[in-house]
């Protein structure tokens, strides 16, 4: 049977979820680790692209174009958010339950970037 499956780096939609789960007190503890989340939107457009295309019988990668540091994002989106917490960097710091290798949160191999940077996303995020 012929198919087409999208794997998909993280979403800018997540970074607050993400500190939640790695929140002890007042502290975000985040593996400093390379994370290249990419917008929701820009997920949606690759997913449709796919959808409507030929089958790809096999796996499209997807990711954001530019790559962060996970606690320096997360920082960032905290801050953009008007939120307290302090983030630290701690390379045992598990995510939903895993401790991650420096490329676990980036694309294997090559990678279809989204168009959408963070900082674009967050000047036009209402939910700020």
């Amino acid at each position: 049977m012929p198919y087409s499956l999208v794997h998909a780096t993280q979403f800018f939609e997540f970074a607050i979820g993400i500190a939640d789960a790695a929140t002890t007190g007042s502290e975000v503890r985040i593996a400093p680790v390379r994370f290249q989340p990419m917008a929701g939107d820009d997920v949606a457009d690759a997913v449709a692209k796919v959808a409507v295309g030929t089958p790809l019988n096999g796996r499209l990668e997807i990711a954001g174009p530019e790559q962060y540091q996970m606690d320096e994002f997360i920082r960032e989106a905290l801050a953009l958010h008007g939120d307290p917490r302090e983030v630290v960097a701690d390379p045992h710091a598990t995510y939903f339950g895993s401790e991650l290798l420096d490329g676990s949160l980036v694309p294997e191999g090559e990678a279809q970037l989204g168009h959408i940077r963070y900082a674009d996303w967050a000047k036009g995020d209402e939910r700020r």
